[in-house]
């Protein structure tokens, strides 16, 4: 049989744990509540959605600062109203052969040259990119352009020339007014094939080279 003293020891013992659970000022009934009840928890759930809220509110004000504080700026373009009626160099003319791919670029010319037909621009904003530099890719057109006709040309059993491969190394850049010169050579020309490159300057200096290969058409 249990000491009566020991079982009144482990009730008051159990009963000052219970009491420290409670909150004060509150009755309990059935059990004994925890200080973290529901009520605290929906509390700090909206504290932290006031936090994240704030958080939100403060980077959108900062986006929309950098977006003020910095606008975006058109680049403008200055072109010499004569730029169309200046005359070229020597010995060249309105370029003979039109294409849809180059009409926006006219006006060209071209000067038959060493039985090579050479082509020449005044460079426009038409032929540049967005920071005022001529683009590749007219550079690459209009050089597998004198490079075709210069290679159909030289094989007089030739009627017209597709290309085969091209490639083109860039070393240097042109701006808006220079003079553009695509300056090609016959490396072979060959009953089937045609081996061609060119060197591309802008007021006489070698802005890149291109060199390609043709299939010649009968």
């Amino acid at each position: 049989m249990p000491c009566p003293r020991l079982l009144g020891r482990k009730r008051r013992a159990r009963g000052r744990s219970h009491s420290a659970c409670r909150r004060p000022g509150r009755n309990v009934v059935g059990g004994v509540e925890p200080w973290h009840d529901h009520a605290d928890v929906g509390r700090v759930y909206l504290v932290v959605l006031g936090v994240v809220d704030d958080l939100k509110r403060r980077m959108s004000c900062r986006s929309l600062g950098r977006e003020q504080a910095a606008p975006s700026r058109a680049i403008e373009f200055t072109i010499e109203p004569e730029m169309e009626q200046r005359i070229p160099p020597e010995g060249f003319e309105p370029h003979f052969k039109k294409s849809r791919v180059t009409d926006p670029w006219e006006p060209l010319f071209s000067r038959r040259c060493d039985k090579v037909v050479q082509l020449g621009l005044w460079l426009r904003d038409a032929h540049c990119n967005s920071r005022g530099f001529v683009h590749g890719g007219v550079i690459a057109a209009l050089a597998d352009n004198a490079m075709g006709i210069s290679c159909v040309l030289t094989n007089q059993a030739a009627t017209s020339a597709v290309t085969v491969s091209l490639s083109v190394d860039y070393v240097a850049t042109a701006k808006i007014g220079q003079w553009l010169r695509i300056e090609p050579r016959i490396v072979k020309a060959g009953r089937t094939l045609g081996f061609v490159d060119a060197l591309i300057s802008a007021d006489d200096k070698i802005i890149a080279r291109a060199a390609a290969t043709f299939r010649i058409l009968a």
